[in-house]
């Protein structure tokens, strides 16, 4: 939308996840865009939920666990976002299975 960084936000962040939704007819968007925009969409805002607890507990390192995890795009944009507000994001292994390994444990 805008061409160029803006301060510590580069040029490839996400300005709008579903814009070519909005102009209906005049540009055309398929299924596979509705479908990255609402992942890019749900990665954020996972992303975003995470950084702000973090910062708000001075907490450096956020660890992602979760279903969601098993979704690459979702984690992608979960590690870009870290990555913009310098939190160290971790996948650990079989992060999908975290709540039932500490259940048995």
């Amino acid at each position: 939308i805008v061409g160029r960084g803006i301060g510590r936000i580069s040029s490839d962040v996400t300005a709008s996840n579903l814009g070519k939704l909005a102009y209906g007819d005049e540009i055309d968007f398929t299924k596979a865009d509705l479908a990255a925009g609402i992942t890019n969409l749900i990665g954020q805002t996972i992303a975003t939920a995470a950084v702000f607890a973090a910062l708000a507990h001075k907490v450096d390192t956020i660890v992602l666990t979760g279903k969601l995890t098993r979704i690459q795009p979702i984690v992608d944009t979960i590690l870009n976002v870290g990555q913009l507000y310098q939190r160290h994001m971790i996948l650990p292994p079989q992060a999908d299975f975290v709540s039932a390994i500490g259940a048995k444990l």
